[in-house]
């Protein structure tokens, strides 16, 4: 599961997209194309999700409290999805109605000064928007750890890098096809090549979102962590010299590297069985003292054992594994 929380990654992708932004929005100014004006709108839409996943990013940082016990690690994944939503209606939805309304109704076009100065724009877009990609691309590999990317993708409890790595990745590409189509346009006077640019970035926005929105609504409904670490615990805990089995193991993904696990288990009762205490209780009912008394304190010590030893099971799952934020142990 991921360690990292993603940060340098997402203030990387605010900067940079913002600038962006500024700059295509310049560029569609003067030019009035509307794949321009789709990767402008690209642009604003990537910089206002990336601070919406910064702030879920902070505030899934917040300790737990009396209204949060498990923490506030599942805000990120809130945030997230609002992020999602943002890219679905405005970047999906807006330009691919305009490019849609371009096809209809063709721009004229502007100078050859402008032009040029808009494929001047969209090329330094490129070299930043990959720049910012690959950036993400290194981050995303150090937690990735042996797994494949697909396999990461579908298992990973931090879709905040994943998203940035997703959204630079549909940016650089936006880019290409926003330059490729503006190239045609002019110089094959294919008319509807940047219409369709502007379609294609839409639809490829579209598809992001929906990734996006299941990855991020998963993990809002309780995912259990991967089968593998699910066995790691199982063995772990059975092999504590108290423990007999455990009968039931669910650990859930409350937030970023944080787990919550429910266990039922059985103990070894002659382990667990005070021989010192089971003779002093013998003693005393041979000395006369009152039976149901004897017992009633017995119960009661034997109570506290097993309470301490399932609180000294709790405190070696947390020291062993480093995610587990709370532990709840039912015996069974």
């Amino acid at each position: 599961m991921a360690k990292g929380n993603g940060l340098k990654v997402v203030l990387m992708a605010i900067s940079a997209n913002f600038l962006i932004t500024i700059a295509k929005s310049l560029g569609w100014f003067f030019s009035g194309s509307p794949s321009m004006l789709a990767e402008a709108i690209h642009s604003a839409a990537d910089t206002l999700n990336q601070v919406l996943i910064f702030i879920g990013i902070r505030q899934s940082e917040k300790k737990a409290d009396k209204f949060f016990p498990w923490g506030h690690g599942q805000a990120r994944y809130v945030w997230n999805l609002m992020s999602a939503m943002g890219i679905f209606f405005i970047g999906f939805g807006f330009t691919t109605y305009h490019g849609f309304e371009s096809l209809l109704h063709p721009h004229a076009g502007g100078s050859e000064k402008t032009f040029y100065m808009t494929v001047g724009i969209l090329i330094l877009s490129l070299f930043i928007e990959g720049y910012v990609f690959l950036v993400a691309l290194k981050e995303t590999s150090k937690i990735q750890g042996s797994l494949n990317f697909i396999d990461f993708v579908k298992k990973s409890d931090d879709p905040a890098t994943i998203g940035v790595l997703f959204e630079d990745g549909v940016a650089v590409f936006g880019v290409s096809v926003a330059l490729v189509c503006l190239l045609l346009s002019k110089y094959l006077h294919i008319e509807w090549a940047d219409a369709l640019g502007s379609i294609l970035i839409g639809i490829l926005m579209g598809a992001l979102a929906l990734i996006l929105a299941y990855l991020n609504g998963k993990l809002l409904l309780n995912t259990s962590a991967p089968v593998g670490q699910k066995e790691n615990y199982i063995a772990f805990i059975e092999s504590m010299k108290t423990v007999d089995k455990v009968t039931k193991l669910t650990p859930v993904i409350v937030g970023t590297g944080r787990v919550h696990l429910s266990v039922e288990l059985q103990l070894h009762e002659q382990l667990l069985a005070d021989k010192e205490m089971i003779k002093k209780s013998v003693n005393d009912i041979n000395s006369g003292k009152d039976v149901a008394n004897v017992f009633s304190q017995a119960a009661a010590r034997m109570v506290r054992l097993v309470g301490h030893e399932l609180t000294q099971i709790e405190q070696n799952i947390i020291k062993q594994y480093s995610e587990i934020v709370t532990v709840e142990l039912e015996i069974k």
